[in-house]
C-alpha cells in the first residue's frame, strides 16, 4: 500500500525523518506529488507531523542552519 503526499512541507518533513519516497509524479493539474510506502515508520512520522506541523517553518529553518554548519 502507498501513501500519496501532495504537500511539499510534509514531503520535506518525511525526508528529514528518514523517509524516502518511491516516486515523484506530476498530477494532471501540474503539481507534483510523492509516493511513500506505508508502514509503521511512516505512521510514526505522520504522528509526529500532526504534533509539529504548526512549527514546521521554524523547524525547517533550524534544520537548514544546522546543515550549513555541518
Amino acid at each position: 500500500m502507498y501513501f500519496y503526499c501532495y504537500s511539499i512541507k510534509l514531503k520535506d518533513f518525511l525526508k528529514m525523518n528518514g523517509m524516502r519516497y518511491l516516486a515523484r509524479r506530476r498530477h494532471p493539474n501540474g503539481n507534483y506529488y510523492w509516493i511513500f510506502e506505508k508502514g509503521k515508520k511512516l505512521d510514526d512520522v505522520l504522528a509526529l507531523w500532526d504534533e509539529y506541523k504548526e512549527y514546521f517553518d521554524y523547524i525547517l529553518m533550524v534544520y537548514h542552519h544546522i546543515q550549513d554548519i555541518i
